[in-house]
Parts: structure tokens; C-alpha cells; sequence
């Protein structure tokens, strides 16, 4: 087993300094002492070990550390640990507490390696963790991706990770039944987490439940699922080259008219023209959260021979797309520019584009930063506010109040103009707007609401009355007057 290891690991860690995750269990105690009794030169000067305290468990989590770290101190291996409050962080967040603890274990793998450069971070995946990530993953709908199993190297899953740094799985041609037989030949100390035999998370459902029965009926269930998972990664490839060159057949054009912005042009025409148009709509809006009933209902929209096409709006929290005449222009919150095809592995940046305010308060959407407060009117006060702050009249409009970046098809009554309807695109203009301003504008309007296209389909549409410009103007409808007795008051935070 050390010399498979060693063959393994010297292609993909040939330089640099290693971080070993290892948590005290089976898998993670193997893969350290195969570090360590390395026969490749100089490996045991590279290492160093990272150990999670997540106090999940009370007095074994601290028990595990204990291990790791005499572990450690015995072999003469540089320690690092850290301890947290993930059911704390997972409340804060609104996230699992399995998420949680993955994502605090990856953005400290980030950080350590950065501080104390190291160039890799391995981490004990192994051949059965591989085959369980396939099963939740087709249950989940992940695509073609999600099947195609974890590679034995990757980026890190963490926003702050340098490029450089690279995740090791140096053990994912070993199956468990491999991994305790060397712990018990060798002598391994390890210790048991008692909730891997809980089957209240679903990866131990598939472990204890699904994967047993399966191999009743392939005992060489492991080996087969390894040999589907590289020709699933063979199709993905050739999806992948198909959709670039799709991508250029139907593309206009691509900019980034502001930081966090990046806008992706197409033509219905040539899109209704693709065989396979559902999947390069899929491919581009499913990694920006967009559903499967939306990808549905652009398709309808696009190959529908009647009907209105223009000014039809899809959000999600990565981004929105609209129709305007003949082209879909689909517009990308990240900090980086668009790409057509996003890896699977990645954590793109992502954006919230609505909001429901439901009392006073401070608030940021999408990097927009405002205080919503209600304050008493009383006669002689003056209506005209300072620049980017809005007054509304507090029974004329109230909470919960939506909030939404404008789409094109919003319309207003502007104060002062009788109750006649404008387009905000025409306000833009006379309040003379950059393209970058108008990416930033939000909104107060009604809430989304589900509408059916023809066909039957069904998507979610904003209500394009709008009843405010933040920062900029309101509607006739939401005025103050001589009945007013409170209002909400909306200020715009400059950076």
C-alpha cells in the first residue's frame, strides 16, 4: 500500500510544503503515517498537520485532538490546531452544521496554508467517500458534473484560497476494508467518531443503507462505480468543448460594464436554432442559481412562434437575465467575468437581487448599503431631503417593502407629473444615469408573482410598478399631503 502511495502522490505534490487535515479517525491517521513512512525523499520535512475542533462532540472532540496531537509530538510532525463554534456559526448563517464545518475547516485550511506556505492541503477522501459523493449527487440533480466524483487533485473550496494553493486526495484509490487493514497491521492509533454510525446525515444513509444492498448486487460495486466515474469525466469533457463552441454560435457580445458585473449578450434566433438549446440554457443559468422551472420557461420563451418575447425577467441570486427585442441578456454578479463554462469545484461569488424589508432598520442588497426609518410627520416640516434620501407617506405604502434591483419593463408615476406612467429607463436618461449607476439602482415595488407563459409553462415576474427609485425619485402614489401623520424614510449610505 505505501509504494501504490508513493506512485500516487509523486506526480501531483512533486514540491512544497504539504498540510495534512486530519481529524484522529481512520482515514485521515493512515493517510498521515503513509506521510510519514514515505519512501519519496524529504517527505517528512515537507509536512505539517491541521487539526479541526469543531465541539461538536464535548469531551471526545477534545479527545481527538489530544490524539492528533501527541501523534504528532511523537513523530516529530509540526502540529496546528484550532477550535470553533460551529453550531454558533451555523445559526448566524442560516447553514447546516454539517456546511458549516466545511466551510470553517476550508477557509482556516486557507489561511494556514497562506500564512505558513504551504503549497498543498491533503486531505483522506477515499475510493468509498468517492462512490457515496456519485450517489448524493445523483439523487441531489447535480448534472453531469456532480457524477463525475472527486479528482485526486482540485482547487480548494474556499473564497480566500490563493489559486496556487491545490487540495490533495491522495487516497482515493483505496477503499476503506484497504485503510483498516493497514491501521490494524501497522498499528495505527485511531479513534471512532460515533456519528459516522448515525444515520441522521444522508451520506451515512448511503453508506450504512444504500451501499450494502448495492453490493449484494455487485460486489465489485466500488471498482465499477471508479470506471464509470472516468467515463462520465470523458463525457463531461466533450460537453464541455461542445458547449464553448455553442457558446460562440449564438454569443453577440460580452462585457464588464462594473466591478462585480459581467453581462453575456445572445440571440434568440441562433439560440432557437441549437439541437440542444435546454442544455446550454441549463449550463449557463444553472450555476448561477437559476431553477429548472426557469430554464423551462426561457426555453418556452425562445422557441414560442407567438406572443410578447421582450422585457421578461428571471432573478436569482447570482444573477438575472432579461429579454430585450431579439437578444437574452444575461447579467453575472461576481467579482470575476463571466465564463461559460464555471467549474463544478468552484465557489463563485453570488449576490441577493430582492429583498422584503419587514421593519427600520439597516440594510444591504448587492453591495447597496441603506437605513429604512419611520419617523412622526408634523405640519411645517420640510419635504425636500438631502441628496439619495427618499420620504414615502407611511399609509400609503408600508411594511413589508420590496426591494429589488430595477428590470427593463418597470414603470412609475413620477411625483409631479398627474398620475402619468414612465419607463425607468426614460428616467435614467433624464436624470442622466452611466451604465454603472444603473446597475446599482434599486427599487421599491410590489412583490414577484407566478405568471404562466403560452404553453402552460409557468416562471416568477416582478411587478414592474414601481413605487420609488432609491437615492433618486418616487411615485404619486406614495406622496406625503396634508393627511400624512408618519413616514418611512429611505437613505442611501455612501462608501
Amino acid at each position: 500500500m505505501q509504494t501504490r502511495f508513493d506512485s500516487i502522490l509523486s506526480p501531483i505534490a512533486p514540491t512544497g510544503k504539504i498540510l495534512l487535515a486530519v481529524s484522529g479517525g481512520v482515514d485521515s491517521m493512515c493517510m498521515a503515517y503513509l506521510f510519514l513512512h514515505s519512501g519519496i525523499p524529504g517527505m517528512k520535512e515537507r509536512i505539517g498537520v491541521a487539526h479541526c475542533n469543531f465541539h461538536l462532540r464535548g469531551e471526545e472532540s477534545d479527545a481527538d485532538e489530544r490524539l492528533v496531537k501527541d501523534w504528532c509530538s511523537l513523530n516529530g510532525i509540526p502540529f496546528h490546531g484550532k477550535g470553533f463554534d460551529t453550531e454558533e456559526y451555523a445559526t448566524r448563517n442560516g447553514i447546516s452544521t454539517e456546511m458549516a464545518a466545511r466551510e470553517l475547516r476550508y477557509n482556516w485550511f486557507a489561511e494556514l496554508a497562506t500564512e505558513k506556505a504551504y503549497s498543498f492541503v491533503s486531505i483522506a477522501h477515499n475510493a468509498n467517500d468517492n462512490a457515496e459523493t456519485l450517489l448524493l449527487n445523483l439523487v441531489r440533480g447535480t448534472g453531469i458534473k456532480g457524477i463525475c466524483g472527486m479528482h485526486p487533485t482540485s482547487s480548494l473550496p474556499s473564497k480566500i484560497a490563493p489559486e496556487s494553493l491545490r487540495l490533495l486526495r491522495p487516497l482515493l484509490g483505496f477503499t476503506r476494508k484497504e485503510i483498516l487493514s493497514l491501521a490494524e497491521e501497522s498499528g495505527i492509533p485511531y479513534r471512532e467518531d460515533r456519528t459516522n454510525a448515525e444515520e441522521i446525515y444522508k451520506r451515512n444513509r448511503i453508506r450504512h443503507s444504500v451501499i450494502p444492498v448495492l453490493e449484494q448486487l455487485n460486489p465489485s460495486l466500488l471498482q465499477t462505480l471508479s470506471e464509470d466515474m472516468e467515463h462520465f469525466r470523458e463525457v463531461a469533457d466533450i460537453a464541455d468543448e461542445f458547449l464553448h463552441s455553442a457558446i460562440e454560435r449564438v454569443s453577440l457580445k460580452s462585457e464588464q460594464p462594473g466591478k462585480g458585473v459581467s453581462t453575456l449578450t445572445l440571440s434568440r434566433q441562433k439560440l432557437s436554432e441549437e439541437k440542444f438549446l435546454h442544455f446550454i440554457l441549463h449550463s449557463i443559468m444553472s450555476p448561477m442559481g437559476f431553477t429548472s422551472s426557469q430554464v423551462k420557461s426561457l426555453q418556452t420563451l425562445i422557441t414560442m412562434e407567438s406572443g410578447t418575447f421582450s422585457g421578461k425577467s428571471f432573478l436569482s441570486e447570482g444573477g438575472r437575465i432579461l429579454t430585450s427585442k431579439d437578444t437574452i441578456i444575461i447579467y453575472r454578479y461576481t467579482e470575476e467575468a463571466f465564463s461559460p463554462l464555471p467549474d463544478s469545484a468552484s465557489t463563485a461569488e453570488t449576490s441577493t437581487q430582492e429583498m422584503d424589508i419587514l421593519s427600520p432598520g439597516e440594510y444591504s442588497l448587492d453591495g447597496v448599503d441603506f437605513e429604512v426609518e419611520t419617523l412622526k410627520w408634523e405640519k411645517g416640516m420640510s419635504a425636500k431631503q438631502p441628496e439619495g434620501t427618499i420620504i414615502l407617506d407611511n399609509v400609503k405604502i408600508s411594511f413589508p417593502l420590496h426591494i429589488r434591483h430595477w428590470q427593463d419593463g418597470d414603470w412609475m408615476r413620477p411625483f409631479g407629473m398627474k398620475g402619468r406612467k414612465k419607463k425607468l429607463s426614460d428616467i435614467f436618461v433624464d436624470l442622466g444615469l452611466s451604465l454603472s449607476d444603473k446597475e446599482n439602482v434599486l427599487v421599491l415595488s410590489g412583490a414577484d408573482f407566478e405568471a404562466e407563459l403560452p404553453g402552460g409553462e409557468k416562471t416568477i415576474l416582478p411587478d414592474n410598478h414601481v413605487f420609488a427609485i432609491l437615492g433618486y425619485r418616487i411615485s404619486e402614489e406614495v406622496k406625503i399631503d396634508q393627511n400624512t401623520a408618519s413616514i418611512i424614510r429611505i437613505r442611501i449610505k455612501k462608501n
